[in-house]
């Protein structure tokens, strides 16, 4: 309809001047353009600003999600180190134990060498009680002779 009107009016011959209704219904359609192109410039606008909010908040939620990332990183990597230090601590306890136990293994061997001098022993014992629980021997007195004198003892042995 707009380029038949248009088409209308420039088509007309040089001398002729337009009718007043072709004016009119080109100036409706002028205005129609004019309105519908403000519209859709105002469109854009809101288009422009929505996706320019749009891109404000995913940028927030960006850095959001980074700093989430950084701080999640940063928890792990503290957690990490207290892990890593209790296992050096574990293996240090680790390590101790097992010289206490080659410590304690090395004594029982002492203790197992000794219990096997256990019959032995109780042996012994048993012989001890025996002999403590026999009655003491008779023993004879002697009775000391006269002392020799001393001058005489150099004599008795000159002779």
């Amino acid at each position: 309809l707009l380029l038949k009107v248009m088409f209308s009016f420039f088509s007309s011959k040089s001398d002729h001047q337009p009718s007043a209704d072709s004016i009119r219904e080109a100036n409706q359609h002028m205005l129609a353009l004019h309105v519908k192109i403000n519209d859709l410039e105002q469109r854009i606008r809101e288009q422009a600003e929505l996706l320019e909010r749009r891109e404000i908040e995913h940028e927030i939620q960006y850095k959001q999600l980074q700093q989430r990332k950084e701080n999640e990183i940063s928890f792990h990597r503290k957690d990490m180190e207290k892990l890593e230090q209790r296992c050096k601590q574990l293996e240090a306890t680790l390590h101790e134990r097992d010289v206490q136990m080659a410590y304690l293994l090395h004594r029982c061997s002492f203790l197992d060498e000794a219990a096997s001098y256990a019959p032995l022993i109780e042996q012994l014992v048993h012989c001890l009680k025996g002999s403590l629980a026999a009655p003491p021997p008779k023993v004879q007195t002697v009775k000391p002779t006269k002392a020799p004198n001393p001058q005489s003892h150099g004599k008795d042995l000159q002779q």
